[in-house]
């Protein structure tokens, strides 16, 4: 089926489901809908997903979504975790947003702002350009943009509310390795709250450097077996053990806000 007869359909199902309230936008590849109004949904549609997907994709990402993309976008997260129960029977949700792989759907509660947006975006289109990304470093530039902005079709990453505690680990002496942050593979199942943190302003240094989006499309490019330490290494053009004491002392330098 062609991409905007799916996306038609896709809105159709949604229409069968939701209040006629709801407004529904197609964009291809994107079917927006919410409980904001016809203006709401349509401003959050350019502000929100296709000015971010045109910075996404002259930066990074080459290949474009071949089937509908889904965003639902609510004002408060009562009405959030409501839709998500009825529409897909998900009762813990996270407290911001979600991106559900399967159904190719986002769910936002835009209540306490478009981050969440950004970051959940940045899953949808990773996930077809680079199917096979680590979870660090999936995580890592998807939660860089959840604190950016767009300038000139490209994020720019600022220091957001993950860093103070990020900045206490490194002075208590309790920050991973970056070898084994990349390594590990256990993302999700040890200290995710300072995976986050840590995996998002290594790639805010990476940015700074400007090396994240050469890094991003040699490793997608050049996939190894250790999750990224050989690409890292490659465009750093050292070893790990440098580019750690590189990282920490970036950390150490910086200011909440810059």
């Amino acid at each position: 089926m062609p991409l905007a007869e799916a996306c038609r359909a896709r809105a159709a199902w949604l229409r069968k489901r939701l209040p006629a309230r709801f407004h529904i936008e197609v964009a291809p590849p994107y079917v927006v809908t919410g409980d904001l109004g016809r203006h709401g949904v349509r401003y959050n549609l350019k502000r929100g997903v296709l000015n971010p997907a045109k910075a996404l994709h002259a930066t990074y990402f080459d290949k474009r979504p071949p089937r509908p993309i889904t965003i639902l976008l609510f004002k408060k997260f009562q009405s959030y975790a409501h839709w998500a129960k009825v529409l897909f029977n998900d009762t813990d949700v996270a407290y911001f947003g979600y991106f559900k792989p399967s159904d190719r759907t986002m769910l936002m509660n835009l209540g306490p702002g478009i981050g969440t947006l950004y970051h959940e975006l940045t899953h949808a289109l990773m996930a077809v350009d680079f199917p096979g990304v680590p979870d660090w470093f999936n995580e890592g530039l998807a939660s860089l943009h959840e604190g950016a902005y767009v300038s000139r079709n490209r994020f720019v990453g600022m220091v957001n509310w993950r860093f103070p505690a990020l900045r206490q680990a490194l002075r208590a002496g309790k920050l991973r390795t970056l070898k084994d942050l990349v390594t590990a593979d256990d993302f999700y199942t040890r200290q995710v709250g300072m995976n986050y943190a840590q995996a998002r302003h290594f790639a805010l240094f990476m940015q700074r450097q400007k090396l994240l989006r050469k890094f991003y499309r040699y490793f997608r490019d050049h996939p190894d077996s250790n999750l990224g330490l050989s690409a890292l290494e490659h465009i750093f053009g050292y070893k790990i053990a440098r580019i750690d004491r590189e990282y920490r002392a970036f950390l150490r330098r910086m200011r909440r806000g810059r």
